[in-house]
Parts: C-alpha cells; structure tokens; sequence
C-alpha cells in the first residue's frame, strides 16, 4: 500500500510504503534438520532439546548510508541466496528502485532479540553429513529506507555531505526528525520500512509516526517476539556480489530511463533497450532460482549527470526602488495648483538575452501633466546572470509574466505626496509618488516595487 501526502505547494513529496511480508523464518525451529539449498528446516528424527532462555534485551541499531545491495544486504545478514528469491521481505527490498546512484539511501535499523531458543549439548547431534539448527533468536527486527531523490550531481554530493555529518547516530532521535522534517521542504522523499510479521506495531503514514516507532520498537515489543535470526551447523553461503550488481545496475537504467533531462544522452533508446534486456534475465534466473558468480556483467556506458538541476521553483526577487530623472524636467513647480494632475505609468519588461545567459530588465516610464507628456525614460540593466545566480544552466523561456504595469493619478494639491498602487501582469504592488524640492523641481520615484515569482524554465549549459 502506497500512500501520498503533498506536504508543500513547492517540490516536498513523502511517500510511504509499507512492506508486507510472510517472514520465511517462521517456519525455522530449533534443533530441526535444514537443507542449505532449500533453505527449509525438516524435523528431525534424532533425540533434541531446545530451551528458550529468557536474556537481557539486546539492541542492534545502526543508521547507515547505502549506496548498494552489497552493503544492505550485509547490514541485513543476508547470506542465502534463496531468501533473496523467496523471502519476500528481500524481494521487495530488491525491487526497491530507488536504491541506485543517484537517489541518497539511508537505512534505519534496529534487531531485538528478547529471547533465545537454545540446542542443548549440540555435540550430542552433531553429523558431518548433516546441518542443524543449533540457535533461533527471538524478537523483532524494523527495517526503514529513506530515499532521498537529488536532481543534479551536485545536489547529490552537498546533500550527503550535509546529512553525513549530521544523522548517522542514534543519539539525538528528535534532531534526526527535525532534520529530515526540513529536508522534506526542498526533496522528495521516500519511507518504506518493514517491521516483523506478527509484531503488534502499526506501520507509519508521514516521518512523526516513523520516528515515533524507531524511538519506541524496543519498549513496544518487549512481550511479542518472532524468530529474527538463527544459526546452523557447518554453515555454507552461495556468492551473490555479481547478481546484486545486476540489479543495481538494473536500477540505474530505470533511473536513467525515466529522468533523461538530467543526464547528458546522445541515444535515449539504447538505454531503455539495455534495462528491457537486463530486466529480463533477472526475471529469468529468479523463477528458475539461478544463482551463478560466474555471470558476466553487461558493458554499459553511462551517460554523464548534469552538475547542476533544472528542477527550479519560482524565483523571488527583492522589493527594489525606482527613481525618475528629474533633471530631464525642466518645467519647476513654485506653488500648488489643484487644477492640475499628474499620471505616471511605469511599464517593466524582462528578455532573456546573450544566448540565455542573462536576464535582462527593463523599465520605460511616462509622467504626464494635464495629460501633456513631461517625461518619457528607458532604463535597462541585468535582473539576473546566470554566471552568478544559476552556475552550468541557461534561461531558456519565461513561462508565466514577463511584462508588468504600475498606473496612477496624483491631483496636484500637496508638494508631497504618495500611495500604494497595485500593479498588473509581472508587478504585484509598489509605492508610488512626487515630492517637489526646494529648487521648485519635481521628483517622481516608485520604492517597494514588488514583482511577483519568475517562472523561468532552464536548459543545461552544454
């Protein structure tokens, strides 16, 4: 089950999903006979003890930055291949799509063990033909993957850097939350966990219930206990590096796939027919169980990743003044006169210029007295460069305003005077007026011109 929650009007996206599963280890039981190719237990006919001794909680936690199916599957203590075919907790972790080098990876793990079923004397059964299951650990495990989705190369790298030094402990659980609570402002992500079959815990639904079950699991499940891990005799593990690396590579194709504008691609297609291809011979060996080392892995040229995102929100600019050349006036004003008016429009433009790499604003306003002109002004300068504001990118198109207008009347019955004017198109609002000086020349000026978001739409700088 997949749940969305739209937590901002800007680019936050938490999705949740919880990870079902019929956990393999319940049919695991002490003292049994196990067959390590079928990872199955049989019982056995021989004379057996096993005895569950109560112990001292044990908590195994750890946060952790994953950047592949080795390392997580390591944490995990996943050795068979079998469980990852059949286990269906490891099958739908393998089908985790985001666990690829392009998405930030970070697994919450806690193992609980409350209880121990214990062989006696082991000795006494041991066969050299033969596998026993000398151990079964009883508790609870919770497994949790926040994805995090970067857009550029860049934002991959300061984000992990950022949140490397700052959550990889257990130590403040509230300043982990708080951390993760912001970042949700800016990225989309991701939480799936799995939590022990039969364990009395509800699945989280947005960060506050998953950091509320983390800070918790211990206490919660310290009467509700399920097999977690056991031991066996003479253990024997196949190889699974070059499989898992099929499947990481098999992410990264899916990635690549479904985000081009992020990456520098000459052939889309090749890459779409490469992940049809590699999805199929996994598919292939997972239904006839196939685990072979000796796999050869594919060659495939990845394309290169933009250092830089295009995924941008609209752009908010600071609140600016404008000032009329009084000097280019040469009419003077020594005393009121109520019969007179002035109207004064102020028209803003902005064009992209220089093969996209500025943004350039400019303002043409007209002062009229008794709707004679006294002044008309141009004004052009750069609103935006990309070589400062956006480095490796280039404007491509505004997609919403461009063009803005401010209009307004003053009746000429004070030497000073101004109101708030709200504009159309591009500008929102501004303040607007006239003062005449002591030399009798008169002023026009616009302060707090406010525009509203630029809605710019970026290309790469190729």
């Amino acid at each position: 089950m997949t749940n969305k929650i739209i937590l901002s009007t800007l680019t936050s996206l938490l999705i949740v999903s919880n990870i079902y599963a019929d956990d393999i280890l319940k049919d695991i039981n002490c003292g049994d006979e196990f067959n390590q190719t079928t990872f199955k237990s049989i019982p056995t006919k021989r004379e057996k003890n096993c005895q569950i001794i109560p112990i001292k909680q044990e908590v195994i936690q750890k946060i952790v930055k994953i950047k592949n199916y080795q390392e997580l599957f390591s944490i995990l203590g996943l050795k068979n291949p079998y469980r990852l075919y059949h286990d269906k907790k490891y099958k739908k972790i393998l089908d985790d799509f985001y666990i690829n080098d392009y998405t930030l990876t970070f697994l919450f793990y806690k193992r609980v063990t409350n209880f121990k079923n214990i062989l006696e004397n082991p000795q006494e059964n041991n066969n050299s033909k033969l596998n026993y299951i000398q151990e079964v650990d009883l508790g609870g495990e919770y497994v949790a993957l926040i994805h995090i989705k970067t857009n550029s190369q860049e934002d991959y790298k300061k984000t992990a850097k950022k949140l490397t030094k700052k959550i990889l402990s257990f130590s403040n659980i509230d300043k982990l939350q708080s951390i993760f609570t912001k970042l949700l402002q800016t990225h989309d992500l991701r939480l799936k966990e799995y939590i022990t079959d039969n364990i009395n815990i509800e699945k989280s639904y947005n960060l506050q219930d998953f950091f509320t079950n983390i800070k918790t699991f211990e206490h919660n499940i310290k009467y509700e206990n399920q097999p977690i891990t056991f031991s066996v005799t003479n253990p024997k593990y196949s190889p699974i590096h070059t499989l898992l690396k099929y499947y990481h590579i098999k992410n990264n194709l899916y990635y690549i796939k479904t985000h081009p504008k992020e990456f520098q691609i000459k052939d889309p297609l090749y890459y779409a027919k490469a992940y049809d291809k590699i999805t199929k011979k996994l598919t292939k060996m997972s239904r006839k169980n196939i685990i072979d080392e000796n796999l050869s892995l594919p060659v495939i040229q990845f394309p290169k990743r933009y250092e830089a995102s295009l995924e941008i929100n609209p752009i908010h600019t600071k609140a600016f003044s404008y000032h009329i050349k009084s000097a280019t006036i040469l009419k003077t004003y020594p005393r009121i006169d109520e019969k007179s008016h002035f109207t004064m429009m102020l028209q803003l433009q902005l064009d992209i210029q220089r093969n996209g790499k500025v943004l350039i604003e400019t303002i043409h306003t007209t002062i009229k007295e008794n709707n004679k002109v006294l002044i008309k002004e141009e004004d052009s300068h750069i609103k935006l460069d990309t070589y400062v504001n956006f480095p490796k990118l280039r404007f491509s198109k505004i997609k919403k305003f461009s063009y803005g207008i401010i209009e307004t009347t003053f009746i000429f019955d004070k030497y000073e005077k101004e109101k708030k004017v709200k504009g159309t198109g591009l500008i929102e609002e501004a303040t607007c007026g006239y003062k005449i000086d002591k030399s009798h020349k008169i002023d026009f000026s616009c302060k707090n011109i406010v525009l509203k978001p630029l809605d710019i739409e970026f290309s790469h700088d190729k």
